[in-house]
């Protein structure tokens, strides 16, 4: 006669076999008559919207592209929409950008900035009356500086920041008369990125210094940025990527606590993940500027729908 505990053992087994099984008829069932779609959803913002979780509408992706990392920029009082488009046919990322008109809706799309290689999350920094990117170019094997010479379209490339240094979502910001950059080194074995590190330096073009606690943690549940550090309350907020479980899968929102050269200490404050969509799959990156937000992730899309979603 079976124990208790080994009941409860066995049940406990059948339960999690019951549940994988459900996942994978699931997964089947979506895999059949849809697919997952990478897409950009955008609303207006309000004092406390980056922890409201609903009521972004996506953008149109362009035939043949996906639309992802999105960054907002305010110029004029005109808002200029900067993201990763994905070419299907080559395989490559680029930067392009679109004025938002004031309902929302993008204008035409023009391309900000390519290179041979594959480029997404174009982190905009503003400094000196001078804007610069810092576009995640892991496969160009540095962390590169672009300044703006005509916008919002023609960049040239400043330096590399970090040369040598395989990494992704770097994030640039000024703070306490320092420039800081956040940024996750790949892996050159798994090709993960779940370490965070932090480099500063008293000018934007550098010497660029590691921080003394890098990395600043390993944990594929926060150790990827996903936006723009920005101010909430006199107080830094890092939203960071939750991949623990697939990649995109929520956004966690982190306040830092401690910030110098020697210290760092930030704590989770909120979170939210594919909830700003009815056939939201995840939450990826997040962004702010002006009266709008934005926000990206990947959708289930019926393929009637030809790989856009409305």
């Amino acid at each position: 006669m079976k124990s208790n505990e080994e009941r409860i053992n066995n049940r406990q087994i059948f339960d999690w076999l019951f549940k994988l099984l459900i996942r994978l008829v699931k997964k089947l069932l979506s895999n059949t008559f849809g697919s997952d779609i990478w897409v950009i959803g955008l609303r207006k913002k309000t004092q406390y919207s980056w922890l409201c979780k609903d009521d972004f509408v996506p953008i149109f992706n362009p035939k043949g592209t996906y639309l992802a990392d999105p960054f907002l920029f305010v110029r004029n009082n005109r808002t200029y929409l900067f993201c990763e488009a994905f070419r299907m046919a080559d395989r490559k990322g680029v930067i392009m950008v679109s004025e938002l008109d004031s309902e929302g809706n993008c204008a035409s799309w023009r391309l900000a900035l390519e290179r041979p290689y594959h480029l997404s999350y174009p982190c905009i920094f503003e400094n000196n009356e001078e804007l610069w990117m810092v576009p995640e170019s892991r496969h160009g094997g540095s962390i590169d500086l672009y300044r703006c010479v005509e916008f919002p379209d023609r960049w040239e490339l400043v330096k590399a920041l970090l040369p040598g240094v395989a990494a992704v979502d770097s994030t640039l910001f000024e703070y306490d008369d320092r420039y800081w950059l956040f940024t996750s080194l790949v892996d050159p074995v798994s090709g993960s990125a779940d370490d965070l590190a932090l480099y500063w330096a008293d000018n934007i073009e550098g010497v660029w210094h590691s921080h003394a606690m890098n990395p600043l943690l390993s944990d594929a549940r926060i150790g990827r940025c996903a936006g723009a550090i920005f101010v909430h309350n006199d107080q830094l907020i890092r939203p960071a990527q939750d991949c623990a479980e697939r990649y995109g899968q929520r956004i966690v929102f982190n306040r830092i606590e401690l910030l110098s050269t020697t210290e760092f200490l930030e704590v989770e404050i909120g979170e939210f993940g594919g909830e700003w969509h009815p056939r939201g799959k995840g939450a990826h990156t997040w962004n702010s500027a002006g009266d709008w937000e934005v926000i990206d992730g990947a959708l289930w899309s019926p393929r009637w729908k030809r790989g856009n979603v409305q």
